[in-house]
């Protein structure tokens, strides 16, 4: 009896054995398939994870450099604005020491000139070698000076007269008169150059701000850089040697007064010297000699503080060259 159930028993658990066994072998079978796709799935994140990655990098140097192109940019522009404010100072500081001096300069020269009418020279030597003794002189106009010496009367032309005469009495083609006329006209036809809208910062700051809403934009582009003008220090160069040539125009306009106001002193000093031999009064000529070496002092005070101005200019002209270079 107990013999004939064993093989249906036995053949039972064999079926459900092996319906177990195909189970669990189809299980594993899904499991591996779903491991694999969840691989595939992982790669092609993280791939996709690197590449965003590499544009977010490329984003970020490209803000990075569009933000130090910008500071530059602001503080190029600020230089160049400070620059042209400057230069506009410098300008019409310019223009008003030009007009004083077109003004004024010409009224000293004709002082000069009718202070040194009929003042005796011991001698004058002329461009050819021709000396004219005890001469004195009579007329002085801007084409030559006339002398009456002791080989007669006669004018002078501006080529053949001394260079110092030339100089003191501003005569001839190159007098500083004219010259300063001219430095105001050119002066004047010269207006500093307006900056360009297109270069200040908040263009640039908008043409930043375009650039970075687009991915491919931001990593891509390049951002412009903008430079001042040379046109700005060239003007401020030029400004510079304008008013560099008008400080020394009034060098030689207040040395030709002092070398006026020389004479005068040593012509007063003679005249006090033959009225004390002739028992006359000399207080007039002692107080125009002291006058006239009062005015000396003041005339070489005044020298030095041109030539003190215009070594400073000339420091501030070596300091624009460098920053051209």
């Amino acid at each position: 009896m107990e013999t004939r159930f064993w093989p249906p028993i036995i053949i039972l658990a064999v079926l459900v054995g092996g319906i177990f066994l195909f189970r669990h072998l189809d299980i594993v079978d899904r499991a591996n398939a779903d491991y694999l796709e969840a691989r595939d799935s992982l790669a092609t994140m993280e791939e996709a994870v690197r590449v965003r990655q590499k544009q977010w990098e490329d984003i970020s140097g490209a803000v990075g450099q569009a933000r130090a192109k910008l500071a530059d940019a602001n503080a190029r522009h600020e230089k160049a604005a400070a620059v042209e404010s400057q230069a506009v100072s410098l300008q019409h500081k310019l223009e008003s020491e030009l007009s004083y001096l077109v003004t004024t300069f010409p009224g000293l020269i004709e002082k000069v000139r009718s202070d040194a009418l009929g003042v005796p020279l011991s001698s004058v030597t002329l461009a050819d070698g021709k000396v004219l003794s005890n001469a004195q002189i009579k007329k002085i106009d801007d084409n030559g000076i006339a002398f009456i010496h002791d080989g007669g009367f006669g004018t002078v032309p501006v080529s053949s007269l001394p260079v110092e005469l030339v100089e003191k009495f501003d005569i001839g083609p190159n007098s500083i008169t004219k010259t300063a006329q001219q430095l105001k006209e050119e002066a004047a036809r010269a207006p500093v150059t307006p900056p360009n809208p297109d270069t200040s910062p908040a263009s640039i700051n908008n043409n930043t701000a375009n650039s970075t809403n687009n991915v491919t934009m931001a990593a891509t582009s390049q951002t412009p850089s903008t430079r001042p003008s040379d046109t700005k220090v060239d003007e401020k160069l030029k400004a510079l040697r304008i008013k560099m040539v008008a400080v020394q125009a009034q060098i030689r306009a207040v040395s030709a007064n002092k070398a006026n106001w020389e004479t005068v002193a040593t012509r007063a000093s003679e005249m006090a010297t033959d009225a004390k031999y002739r028992g006359t009064p000399t207080s007039k000529f002692r107080a125009e000699e002291a006058n006239a070496r009062t005015q000396i002092s003041l005339c070489v005070q005044q020298v030095a503080q041109l030539e003190s101005e215009l070594g400073r200019l000339q420091v501030e002209e070596n300091s624009v060259i460098s920053s051209l270079r």
